[in-house]
């Protein structure tokens, strides 16, 4: 490798004195290390080590102040706004939401050291301006001929508002336009009154702290020395640390030292964004005159890998190490030092973590801050904050959950991991209740049970206190269940009596046994939940239930868990800004994604890109440059680079590799690039041909069906809907009814189409053949028009919200109001019963009498069949079997669906290959034989089909004619029939699927078996 840059700097200072008199400052915590170890090996002997510090400490130590806590400051921020005048109602609820992008735009009007009043007034003025003045074409105009968005802020920015500043009712523009005006007007009185606030309470935003420190070395040393402040590596500076460089520069007391020897960053590739840069800075703070920096020649070998996954990316990221350690690239695998995996996105670590080769072991360096906001206890809590916004309150004080929410929450890995059996448990009895609310009672006497609570009332302080330590208490417990071990240790005493703490850490840190990942996070997030707590108690501002989560996740947001290692040791396991002054000889970068390198943060800001722009504040063009830098500045000294990105659809921009892979191609002629895809290369799926034979213990099974089996209490009936299962294809019956398989569809969101049925025709049970008293009726029922039209009347809505709440809601209040999806879905189901209802008072208008005698409904029956020579056994249910007053007998069948009434000759009941076989006539034309057989009548019966749809569609027509009696038909209907129950109970005939290949006609559409045959 070519000596590394902090080799040279270190070296640059090795053979001359007073190195123990300089102040080093570096950009970051590792890179000081490095730049020490690099000290350590270029000095002969013993020295002086000197003094070496992160930029963020030299600020804070020159400011003498402290950074203000997250929360603290939201809270400050939110009592000087509504000490405005104007502002004194506005609720906390609301102004959470955009309190963080003040706080930001605040940082960076101090960072970037910003007249503020002479900034917010043109902010002020410019969002005026816009909203009263500006039409369209004109900030068209604006826009093309000076590049100048008029928009007083983006569509992203306005978006952001609109969606988060819902204080009207109705979303009124005009309002919400005041409203937002009524920020821009006392945004300047803000910033004063929150900086004094800060003061005031011995506090200090980061960004003031810079605009301290810069004006600290106006006049006189920052920090005692008696040496010179030598800044190395950085690249693009604030403005208050380019004051900061520019005064202790100009007094003599600063070197600099810029790492810009890439390749990419020479004078004739001027338009990469991060060379101009950092060679303008290289320009303005030179370098000492005495001092060389390497160049570098070229750019490394460069492998990019695209893969279909980040576990695949993690996989693979070791399958390299393995071979740079075969072919001796690293040469100390106890102490692969000169390799890193660098990471854009930070969420691949623990994928990496769990992909560590044999080869490399336990010899990596993996300090690093870890974001608590991708652990398990955060994702939990983010689940737990969707079940909560969904919930719906039933009564005054009585909250009920979704239940796929709450199922969700059910599984998640650590409900599973400290309550499984509890979880298994209320999952089964939201399954066997069907509860689509679920009520926090399931939950008592369960860990589960305080993520369930929800405060009474969110404007009590106590109420708010009381939750949040409720989510406090379920933290603790699964911080109990991650250490069980220690808590055994300590009840046998295995520690001789020297604890004395009940296992708690020591403050003084005399109990230093290492602590598990998962409970470093869960021990963060119980610290970060009494932070949130004491700024509650400490401004006695009660945030509602939704704020307070977002608040918790806000602030695992900004908090990380130091993952402790030896950072001199080991192949480095790094972020990409971890990177910066740092080389190695073997780099491998996973998610080299476009949108994750470089990211595609674009935060919210109330000051627009243009008057950013005019007042060098960072923008978008900023980060670009600054990322281009990190990029280029980290490959230079590489001799192999491996870049691996994720192909998959669903990666951070839909698969395509990071625009720098491009530029090293196209831009810097780097002929040097291999670029492969790997992927599982699947073979089309193609269908199985599959026959079952019907011996041996199949052939007894499907034995059962018939008449003359042996064993009365194993015998079996088919029905209707078996039959028809059958037509469509053997081995689904096979699959059903003989292997009895069931196959689990899992919840459905909404009520399926058999609970719809069931209702519908419960429904109309209760009006053309109710119940009497407790006991189902018997006998012959007489219907009037006026009964018809009573009950359609008076008694409908309350016939069918019991049986909404009977059959869908299980509740056992079934005279229960009706809410939410079950309300809208009621009035579907009632259209679907008034087209049967509004059909028979027709009827009944039209014919001499005004009634119909039924004689029964929704009765379960089993007969003895024979079709073809076969005696089976078979069951039915009629919807409905009536007697006009001329006689005709009616078998009538309810459907909802779009089964076909209409039929031209009896194929049409039985052919597979045609567009839409008759199944549903199929099915009357069984119940009329059986009804026939059953009471050895010999009559006409009319087939009926109540088409719920489209009661146009009712009855049931041959041809262009009703067909009046299912005998006229029924000759050929028992030929038919007769070659299927044959072929059925044949035992030379195998089941096999269904020869229908037709994709608008085929029954694998809908089939439940598909995936085991594939068709």
């Amino acid at each position: 490798m070519n000596n590394s840059f902090l080799r040279q700097v270190a070296t640059y200072f090795a053979t001359r004195p007073g190195l123990e008199n300089q102040c080093f400052v570096l950009p970051n915590h590792r890179s000081c290390k490095f730049l020490e170890r690099e000290f350590d090996q270029v000095k002969d002997g013993p020295y002086i080590t000197p003094q070496v510090m992160t930029i963020a400490d030299f600020m804070t130590m020159s400011a003498e102040r402290v950074v203000v806590p997250t929360v603290d400051a939201l809270f400050i921020l939110y009592e000087c706004y509504t000490s405005i005048p104007g502002n004194e109602d506005y609720p906390f609820d609301k102004f959470v939401y955009w309190g963080n992008v003040v706080l930001s735009d605040f940082n960076d009007v101090d960072m970037y050291m910003v007249n503020p009043k002479e900034l917010f007034a043109n902010v002020r003025e410019v969002r005026e301006i816009v909203s009263n003045y500006i039409d369209d074409d004109l900030r068209e105009l604006v826009r093309h001929y000076f590049g100048l968005s008029m928009e007083g802020g983006t569509a992203q920015d306005d978006e952001f508002w609109i969606n988060n500043y819902n204080l009207v009712e109705g979303d009124d523009p005009g309002q919400v336009k005041a409203e937002y005006m009524r920020l821009w007007q006392s945004l300047s009185q803000l910033y004063e009154a929150y900086n004094a606030r800060l003061d005031a309470e011995g506090y200090c935003s980061l960004g003031r702290i810079y605009r301290l420190a810069a004006d600290a070395v106006k006049d006189h040393d920052p920090i005692a020395t008696t040496g010179k402040f030598v800044f190395v590596g950085f690249n693009t500076l604030s403005t208050c640390e380019m004051a900061i460089f520019k005064r202790l520069s100009n007094r003599g007391k600063a070197l600099f030292f810029w790492d810009n020897a890439a390749k990419a960053f020479n004078e004739e590739y001027k338009q990469n964004k991060g060379g101009r840069y950092i060679n303008f800075l290289a320009r303005e703070f030179p370098m000492p005159h005495d001092f060389y920096l390497e160049p570098i020649g070229d750019f490394p070998e460069i492998e990019v890998v695209g893969l279909p996954s980040n576990v695949g990316q993690a996989k693979y990221a070791f399958t390299i190490v393995d071979k740079l350690i075969a072919d001796e690239h690293i040469k100390n695998v106890n102490n692969a030092i000169n390799t890193a995996v660098v990471m854009p996105d930070e969420s691949l670590f623990v994928p990496l973590l769990n992909s560590v080769s044999s080869a490399i072991g336990a010899n990596i360096n993996v300090t690093m801050g870890y974001p608590l906001h991708n652990s398990d206890i955060a994702s939990l809590m983010r689940v737990v904050v969707k079940m909560h916004r969904q919930a719906r309150r039933v009564g005054d004080d009585k909250w009920v959950y979704y239940r796929d929410d709450v199922k969700t929450v059910l599984s998640h890995p650590i409900i599973k991991t400290i309550a499984g059996i509890d979880a298994l448990r209320i999952t089964g009895e939201i399954d066997r209740g069907n509860l689509f609310a679920v009520p926090p009672e399931l939950m008592e006497g369960t860990l589960m049970a305080p993520l369930f609570m929800t405060p009474a009332s969110e404007n009590d302080v106590e109420q708010v206190l009381a939750f949040l330590q409720s989510l406090t208490d379920f933290a603790e417990s699964v911080l109990a269940h991650y250490r069980p071990s220690t808590a055994a240790a300590e009840a046998q005493g295995d520690d001789g009596g020297k604890n004395d703490n009940d296992g708690k850490n020591d403050d003084d840190g005399k109990n230093d046994k290492p602590k598990t990942i998962q409970e470093a996070f869960v021990g963060q997030y119980i610290d970060l939940l009494n932070r949130l707590t004491a700024a509650i108690k400490k401004y006695n501002l009660p945030p509602c239930e939704a704020t307070l989560f977002m608040l918790i996740d806000r602030l695992a947001s900004v908090c990380s868990v130091p993952l402790e290692g030896e950072l001199l040791h080991g192949l480095q396991l790094m972020g990409m800004l971890e990177t910066r002054c740092l080389d190695f000889e073997n780099l491998i970068i996973v998610s080299a994604n476009e949108q994750a390198l470089p990211p595609r943060e674009r935060g919210s800001s109330f000051i627009s890109d243009y008057m950013r722009a005019y007042y060098n504040m960072p923008t978008a063009m900023h980060r670009e440059t600054s990322w281009s830098y990190h990029f280029y500045r980290l490959i230079g000294r590489a001799q192999r680079l491996y870049m691996l990105y994720d192909t998959s659809d669903k990666s951070m921009g839909s698969g395509e590799v990071t625009r720098f892979v491009n530029q090293l191609r196209y831009v810097y002629k780097c002929k040097k690039i291999k670029e492969t895809r790997l992927g599982v290369d699947l073979p089309p799926s193609s269908g199985l041909e599959i026959k079952v034979s019907k011996g041996g213990e199949g052939y007894d099974r499907l034995s059962r069906f018939r008449y003359d089996y042996g064993f009365e209490l194993k015998k079996k009936r088919l029905s209707a809907t078996s039959i028809n299962e059958y037509i469509n294809c053997g081995l689904m019956f096979y699959f059903d009814y003989i292997e009895e398989l069931k196959v689990d569809n899992g919840d459905e969101d909404f009520m399926n189409a058999g609970t719809f049925g069931s209702i519908v025709h419960d429904t109309l049970q209760q009006l053309y053949y109710p119940d009497e008293g407790d006991e189902p009726r018997t006998g012959e029922y007489k219907v009037t028009c006026a009964m018809i039209k009573e009950f359609k009347k008076n008694r409908l809505d309350k016939v069918l919200t019991r049986k909404i709440n009977e059959l869908y809601l299980r509740s056992k209040d079934l005279d229960a109001a009706l809410t939410g999806e079950a309300s809208i879905v009621s009035v579907a189901l009632k259209d679907y019963v008034l087209q049967a209802i509004n059909y028979d008072i027709e009827l009944l208008n039209d014919i001499d009498a005004n009634f119909f005698t039924v004689l029964e409904c929704e009765r379960k029956h089993t007969i003895t069949l024979t079709y073809g020579g076969v005696a089976f056994n078979f069951s039915y249910t009629a919807d409905r079997i009536d007697r006009l007053n001329d006689g005709t007998m009616r078998m009538v069948d309810y459907k909802t669906g779009s089964d076909e009434t209409k039929f031209n000759d009896i194929a049409d009941l039985f052919v597979t290959t045609r567009e839409k076989r008759c199944k549903a006539i199929l099915q009357l034309m069984l119940y009329c034989k059986a009804y026939a057989v059953e009471h050895d009548y010999d009559g006409p019966i009319m087939p009926v089909i109540y088409s719920l749809k489209d009661m146009k569609k009712a009855g049931v027509i041959h041809g262009k004619e009703q067909l009046k009696d299912y005998r006229e038909i029924n000759d050929d209907f028992e030929e038919r029939m007769g070659m299927i129950i044959k072929q059925l109970f044949d035992k030379r005939e195998p089941f096999t699927q269904t020869a229908v290949i037709i994709p608008k006609v085929t029954p694998c559409r809908y089939c439940k078996f598909v995936d085991f045959c594939r068709r």
